[in-house]
Protein backbone atom coordinates (compact mmCIF):
# COMPACT_ATOMS: atom_id res chain seq x y z
CA UNK A 1 0.00 0.00 0.00
CA UNK A 2 1.39 3.38 -0.97
CA UNK A 3 2.10 5.91 1.77
CA UNK A 4 1.64 9.65 1.74
CA UNK A 5 4.95 11.41 1.27
CA UNK A 6 5.88 14.75 2.84
CA UNK A 7 7.99 16.73 0.42
CA UNK A 8 10.09 19.88 0.55
CA UNK A 9 8.96 22.60 -1.80
CA UNK A 10 10.80 21.97 -5.02
CA UNK A 11 11.08 18.20 -4.54
CA UNK A 12 8.91 16.04 -6.76
CA UNK A 13 10.57 12.65 -6.55
CA UNK A 14 7.32 10.74 -6.13
CA UNK A 15 3.83 10.83 -7.60
CA UNK A 16 2.31 11.85 -4.28
CA UNK A 17 2.95 15.02 -2.36
CA UNK A 18 1.37 15.66 1.04
CA UNK A 19 1.40 18.82 3.07
CA UNK A 20 1.36 19.92 6.70
CA UNK A 21 0.57 23.13 8.64
CA UNK A 22 0.28 24.74 12.01
CA UNK A 23 -1.75 27.07 14.17
CA UNK A 24 -1.77 30.82 13.59
CA UNK A 25 1.04 32.26 11.53
CA UNK A 26 4.22 32.02 13.58
CA UNK A 27 5.84 35.25 14.69
CA UNK A 28 8.28 36.67 12.18
CA UNK A 29 11.90 37.45 12.88
CA UNK A 30 13.08 41.04 12.62
CA UNK A 31 15.07 40.12 9.51
CA UNK A 32 11.88 39.19 7.65
CA UNK A 33 9.52 41.89 8.89
CA UNK A 34 9.89 43.65 5.54
CA UNK A 35 8.79 41.26 2.83
CA UNK A 36 8.06 41.67 -0.84
CA UNK A 37 4.64 43.10 -1.69
CA UNK A 38 5.03 42.25 -5.39
CA UNK A 39 2.56 39.36 -5.05
CA UNK A 40 0.39 40.76 -2.25
CA UNK A 41 -0.65 37.27 -1.13
CA UNK A 42 -2.84 36.73 1.93
CA UNK A 43 -2.02 33.70 4.07
CA UNK A 44 -5.10 31.40 4.20
CA UNK A 45 -6.52 30.69 7.65
CA UNK A 46 -5.52 27.45 9.33
CA UNK A 47 -7.09 26.58 12.70
CA UNK A 48 -4.24 24.34 13.85
CA UNK A 49 -1.93 21.50 12.82
CA UNK A 50 -2.07 17.90 14.01
CA UNK A 51 0.30 14.97 13.62
CA UNK A 52 -0.91 11.39 13.37
CA UNK A 53 0.07 8.92 16.10
CA UNK A 54 -1.13 5.75 14.34
CA UNK A 55 -0.62 4.01 11.01
CA UNK A 56 -3.39 3.10 8.58
CA UNK A 57 -6.04 5.59 9.66
CA UNK A 58 -8.60 6.16 6.86
CA UNK A 59 -9.31 9.59 5.44
CA UNK A 60 -13.10 9.81 5.35
CA UNK A 61 -15.59 11.65 3.17
CA UNK A 62 -17.81 12.42 6.19
CA UNK A 63 -17.35 12.37 10.00
CA UNK A 64 -18.61 8.79 10.24
CA UNK A 65 -16.56 5.56 10.52
CA UNK A 66 -18.81 3.97 7.88
CA UNK A 67 -18.31 6.83 5.43
CA UNK A 68 -16.58 6.32 2.06
CA UNK A 69 -12.82 6.79 2.31
CA UNK A 70 -10.10 8.21 0.10
CA UNK A 71 -8.46 5.81 -2.37
CA UNK A 72 -5.86 6.09 -5.11
CA UNK A 73 -6.50 4.62 -8.54
CA UNK A 74 -3.75 3.54 -10.88
CA UNK A 75 -3.72 2.02 -14.35
CA UNK A 76 -3.02 -1.69 -14.05
CA UNK A 77 0.00 -1.86 -16.33
CA UNK A 78 3.78 -1.71 -16.10
CA UNK A 79 4.85 1.72 -17.32
CA UNK A 80 6.46 4.91 -16.02
CA UNK A 81 3.70 6.99 -17.64
CA UNK A 82 0.59 5.48 -16.06
CA UNK A 83 -2.44 7.55 -15.09
CA UNK A 84 -2.74 8.10 -11.35
CA UNK A 85 -5.64 9.74 -9.50
CA UNK A 86 -7.42 10.04 -6.14
CA UNK A 87 -11.14 9.64 -5.45
CA UNK A 88 -13.65 8.47 -2.85
CA UNK A 89 -14.29 4.76 -2.48
CA UNK A 90 -17.95 5.19 -3.53
CA UNK A 91 -17.00 6.79 -6.87
CA UNK A 92 -16.90 4.64 -10.01
CA UNK A 93 -13.45 3.20 -10.68
CA UNK A 94 -12.35 3.51 -14.34
CA UNK A 95 -12.01 0.24 -16.23
CA UNK A 96 -8.49 -1.16 -16.13
CA UNK A 97 -7.53 0.57 -12.87
CA UNK A 98 -6.50 -0.93 -9.53
CA UNK A 99 -7.23 0.82 -6.21
CA UNK A 100 -5.55 1.18 -2.83
CA UNK A 101 -6.88 2.73 0.36
CA UNK A 102 -5.12 6.04 0.94
CA UNK A 103 -4.57 5.81 4.70
CA UNK A 104 -2.22 7.77 6.94
CA UNK A 105 1.03 6.81 8.61
CA UNK A 106 2.26 7.77 12.06
CA UNK A 107 4.08 11.09 11.98
CA UNK A 108 2.07 12.66 9.15
CA UNK A 109 1.09 16.30 9.62
CA UNK A 110 -2.24 17.80 8.54
CA UNK A 111 -3.64 21.32 8.47
CA UNK A 112 -6.95 21.48 10.32
CA UNK A 113 -9.73 23.35 8.50
CA UNK A 114 -12.50 22.56 10.99
CA UNK A 115 -13.91 19.91 13.29
CA UNK A 116 -17.09 17.91 13.77
CA UNK A 117 -17.62 15.66 16.76
CA UNK A 118 -14.76 13.16 17.09
CA UNK A 119 -13.20 14.19 13.79
CA UNK A 120 -10.91 16.86 12.39
CA UNK A 121 -11.62 18.18 8.91
CA UNK A 122 -8.14 18.29 7.38
CA UNK A 123 -6.63 19.55 4.13
CA UNK A 124 -5.61 16.80 1.68
CA UNK A 125 -5.40 18.86 -1.53
CA UNK A 126 -2.09 19.08 -3.40
CA UNK A 127 -0.75 19.02 -6.94
CA UNK A 128 -1.88 15.40 -7.41
CA UNK A 129 -4.99 15.28 -5.21
CA UNK A 130 -8.15 17.04 -6.42
CA UNK A 131 -10.02 16.33 -3.18
CA UNK A 132 -9.95 19.41 -0.94
CA UNK A 133 -10.53 17.92 2.53
CA UNK A 134 -11.23 14.72 4.44
CA UNK A 135 -12.13 13.71 8.01
CA UNK A 136 -9.57 12.23 10.39
CA UNK A 137 -10.27 10.73 13.82
CA UNK A 138 -9.10 13.11 16.56
CA UNK A 139 -7.97 10.32 18.89
CA UNK A 140 -5.35 9.27 16.30
CA UNK A 141 -3.63 12.68 16.37
CA UNK A 142 -1.92 15.18 18.63
CA UNK A 143 -1.20 18.89 18.25
CA UNK A 144 1.98 20.16 16.60
CA UNK A 145 3.20 23.71 15.94
CA UNK A 146 5.53 25.12 13.27
CA UNK A 147 8.44 27.49 13.72
CA UNK A 148 9.15 30.59 11.57
CA UNK A 149 10.94 30.21 8.25
CA UNK A 150 13.83 32.52 7.37
CA UNK A 151 15.69 32.98 4.09
CA UNK A 152 18.81 31.38 5.56
CA UNK A 153 16.81 28.43 6.86
CA UNK A 154 15.28 27.66 3.45
CA UNK A 155 18.69 27.84 1.80
CA UNK A 156 20.15 25.48 4.42
CA UNK A 157 17.32 22.92 4.21
CA UNK A 158 17.42 22.93 0.40
CA UNK A 159 21.20 22.58 0.36
CA UNK A 160 21.04 19.53 2.63
CA UNK A 161 19.07 17.56 0.03
CA UNK A 162 20.46 19.14 -3.14
CA UNK A 163 17.52 21.35 -4.13
CA UNK A 164 17.41 24.91 -5.45
CA UNK A 165 15.69 27.48 -3.23
CA UNK A 166 16.14 31.25 -3.05
CA UNK A 167 14.55 33.92 -0.87
CA UNK A 168 15.67 37.45 -1.72
CA UNK A 169 17.15 39.13 1.37
CA UNK A 170 17.57 42.67 0.07
CA UNK A 171 16.52 45.11 -2.60
CA UNK A 172 13.22 45.74 -4.36
CA UNK A 173 12.13 42.11 -4.13
CA UNK A 174 13.21 41.37 -0.57
CA UNK A 175 11.21 38.39 0.70
CA UNK A 176 10.38 37.08 -2.79
CA UNK A 177 10.75 33.29 -2.86
CA UNK A 178 11.77 31.26 -5.90
CA UNK A 179 11.89 27.47 -5.73
CA UNK A 180 12.70 24.89 -8.39
CA UNK A 181 10.76 21.61 -8.58
CA UNK A 182 12.26 18.90 -10.78
CA UNK A 183 10.26 15.79 -11.61
CA UNK A 184 12.72 13.42 -13.27
CA UNK A 185 10.01 10.80 -13.80
CA UNK A 186 7.96 13.11 -16.02
CA UNK A 187 10.93 15.13 -17.30
CA UNK A 188 9.43 18.39 -16.02
CA UNK A 189 10.87 21.44 -14.31
CA UNK A 190 8.74 24.03 -12.55
CA UNK A 191 9.46 27.44 -11.07
CA UNK A 192 7.50 28.36 -7.92
CA UNK A 193 7.33 32.10 -7.17
CA UNK A 194 6.01 33.11 -3.76
CA UNK A 195 6.79 35.37 -0.85
CA UNK A 196 8.02 35.02 2.70
CA UNK A 197 5.30 36.41 4.96
CA UNK A 198 5.42 36.22 8.77
CA UNK A 199 7.62 33.13 8.76
CA UNK A 200 5.57 31.29 6.09
CA UNK A 201 6.30 30.96 2.37
CA UNK A 202 3.09 31.48 0.41
CA UNK A 203 2.96 30.61 -3.30
CA UNK A 204 -0.16 31.21 -5.41
CA UNK A 205 -0.99 28.25 -7.64
CA UNK A 206 -0.95 30.69 -10.57
CA UNK A 207 2.74 31.38 -9.83
CA UNK A 208 3.82 27.76 -10.44
CA UNK A 209 5.11 27.69 -14.02
CA UNK A 210 6.50 24.98 -16.27
CA UNK A 211 9.92 25.93 -17.68
CA UNK A 212 12.52 24.12 -19.80
CA UNK A 213 16.20 24.21 -20.68
CA UNK A 214 17.19 25.10 -24.25
CA UNK A 215 20.52 24.20 -25.81
CA UNK A 216 20.04 26.82 -28.54
CA UNK A 217 18.67 29.88 -26.72
CA UNK A 218 21.09 32.58 -25.58
CA UNK A 219 18.60 34.34 -23.28
CA UNK A 220 15.33 33.62 -21.49
CA UNK A 221 12.71 33.08 -24.18
CA UNK A 222 9.06 33.40 -23.18
CA UNK A 223 6.62 31.20 -25.09
CA UNK A 224 4.38 32.93 -27.61
CA UNK A 225 2.24 29.83 -28.20
CA UNK A 226 -0.91 30.04 -26.06
CA UNK A 227 -1.45 26.28 -26.37
CA UNK A 228 1.89 25.46 -24.74
CA UNK A 229 2.09 25.21 -20.97
CA UNK A 230 5.78 26.14 -20.88
CA UNK A 231 6.22 29.73 -19.69
CA UNK A 232 9.80 30.14 -20.83
CA UNK A 233 12.98 28.35 -21.92
CA UNK A 234 16.36 29.32 -20.53
CA UNK A 235 19.97 29.07 -21.77
CA UNK A 236 22.90 27.39 -20.07
CA UNK A 237 24.10 30.76 -18.77
CA UNK A 238 20.95 30.89 -16.55
CA UNK A 239 21.29 27.31 -15.31
CA UNK A 240 22.72 25.65 -12.23
CA UNK A 241 25.42 23.27 -13.47
CA UNK A 242 27.74 20.59 -12.13
CA UNK A 243 31.53 20.97 -12.11
CA UNK A 244 31.56 18.97 -15.35
CA UNK A 245 29.17 21.49 -16.96
CA UNK A 246 26.07 19.30 -16.85
CA UNK A 247 22.87 21.38 -16.63
CA UNK A 248 20.88 20.55 -13.48
CA UNK A 249 18.07 23.12 -13.44
CA UNK A 250 17.24 26.81 -13.68
CA UNK A 251 19.12 29.09 -11.26
CA UNK A 252 16.81 31.91 -10.04
CA UNK A 253 19.72 33.68 -8.31
CA UNK A 254 20.90 34.77 -11.77
CA UNK A 255 17.76 36.84 -12.42
CA UNK A 256 18.10 40.64 -12.35
CA UNK A 257 15.35 42.85 -10.91
CA UNK A 258 14.22 43.73 -14.45
CA UNK A 259 14.02 40.03 -15.34
CA UNK A 260 12.03 39.32 -12.16
CA UNK A 261 9.59 42.10 -13.06
CA UNK A 262 9.15 40.60 -16.53
CA UNK A 263 8.71 37.12 -15.06
CA UNK A 264 5.94 38.31 -12.73
CA UNK A 265 4.17 40.10 -15.59
CA UNK A 266 4.37 37.03 -17.86
CA UNK A 267 3.06 34.72 -15.11
CA UNK A 268 0.13 37.03 -14.49
CA UNK A 269 -0.69 37.28 -18.19
CA UNK A 270 -0.49 33.51 -18.63
CA UNK A 271 -3.04 32.86 -15.88
CA UNK A 272 -5.35 35.88 -16.19
CA UNK A 273 -8.04 33.85 -17.98
CA UNK A 274 -7.95 30.86 -15.62
CA UNK A 275 -11.39 29.93 -14.28
CA UNK A 276 -10.49 27.05 -11.93
CA UNK A 277 -10.38 27.59 -8.13
CA UNK A 278 -7.26 29.38 -6.95
CA UNK A 279 -5.13 27.74 -4.27
CA UNK A 280 -2.29 29.09 -2.19
CA UNK A 281 0.57 26.69 -1.42
CA UNK A 282 1.83 27.43 2.10
CA UNK A 283 5.20 26.13 3.25
CA UNK A 284 5.76 25.80 7.01
CA UNK A 285 8.76 24.70 9.04
CA UNK A 286 8.53 21.73 11.40
CA UNK A 287 12.07 20.96 12.64
CA UNK A 288 10.98 17.67 14.22
CA UNK A 289 9.88 16.16 10.88
CA UNK A 290 12.08 14.25 8.45
CA UNK A 291 10.82 16.54 5.68
CA UNK A 292 11.03 19.79 7.61
CA UNK A 293 9.21 22.14 5.22
CA UNK A 294 5.95 20.48 4.09
CA UNK A 295 3.45 22.25 1.85
CA UNK A 296 -0.29 22.81 2.18
CA UNK A 297 -2.63 23.66 -0.69
CA UNK A 298 -5.37 25.94 0.66
CA UNK A 299 -8.12 27.86 -1.07
CA UNK A 300 -7.31 31.53 -1.54
CA UNK A 301 -9.43 33.76 0.67
CA UNK A 302 -11.57 36.43 -0.91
Amino acid sequence: MKKWTLMLLGCCASLMMWSCKGKDAPATTSENEETSTALNVKVPTVQKFVITTQDDMPLLKAPDPNSPHLINCMEDEESDMIDFRYQWSDDKVPQGYVTHTQSTYAGQVFAVLGEEGDYWRVSVKDGSVDVEAAYLLKSATEDIEPEPITAELMEQVASEIGLTSLVKTEGKYKGLSMQIEVNELWGEEKLWVGQLTNGIIVTPQSRISLIEYSETDTAINYSQDSEREVLFSYPKSMAKTTEEGYVMNFDPSKLTDDQIAQLLDKQEAATSTASSPTYIVCTYYFPMLEWKTPQFWLKAEE
